[in-house]
């Protein structure tokens, strides 16, 4: 796969590409089949986005992951950058990236925000970013949710403690008259329904 990449840099004069955790919904849990982090170093943990450049494959990992992403990534491709407290993703991943490189990212697979800090960051360097509509993974292995068969199911409410209509009951009464609350993030989504799969 790494080598596949690199020849998709090649191919696309980008120096680098950022490979992401997230889905395209930017949700880091999901499953490894639809996880192309996964796919490149083989690293299992829910949160931890690679940089592939032409020499070396970067491994992000926080606190809870160092010795996990030790165990699971191949260190003849691969370094873990161990993220320390007080660190973060953005700065650690500047700083691998060459002056005057030219970035892949999947644009579908990255915040708005996050762009706009990693573009602010880079500038210092001379970076250039190009998004790409695909992800270059994608290519080469393919990325698609499993079908487990599993349906969407309600919580006990034993379980959940407070029934869904509570809940939204409850946020209501904070909301004026003329505000709307938007969520996207799946993880409150289950929450605020009491559902699983």
């Amino acid at each position: 796969m790494i080598d596949k990449l690199r020849e998709f840099l090649k191919d696309n004069n980008l120096d680098c590409l950022l490979v992401n955790t997230t889905d395209e919904f930017l949700v880091e849990y999901n499953e490894l089949c639809n996880c192309a982090r996964y796919c490149v170093t083989g690293f299992s943990g829910s949160t931890g986005d690679v940089l592939v450049t032409k020499e070396r494959v970067y491994q992000f990992a926080d606190g809870r992951y160092h010795e996990q992403a030790d165990a699971e990534v191949d260190h003849e491709t691969t370094d873990v950058v161990k993220l320390q407290l007080g660190q973060t993703l953005l700065s650690e991943l500047a700083a691998k990236i060459a002056p005057e490189s030219v970035v892949g990212v999947v644009s579908n697979k990255i915040s708005l925000n996050f762009y706009k800090a990693l573009k602010f960051a880079l500038n210092k360097k001379h970076c250039k970013i190009k998004p790409l509509d695909f992800d270059p993974v994608g290519l080469f292995k393919e990325l698609k949710p499993s079908d487990n068969g599993q349906t969407v199911k309600q919580i006990d409410l034993s379980i959940a403690g407070v029934s869904a209509d509570e809940k939204f009951k409850k946020l209501a009464k904070k909301l004026k008259n003329d505000e709307a609350y938007l969520d996207t993030h799946l993880e409150n989504i289950a929450y605020f329904t009491n559902c699983r799969q």
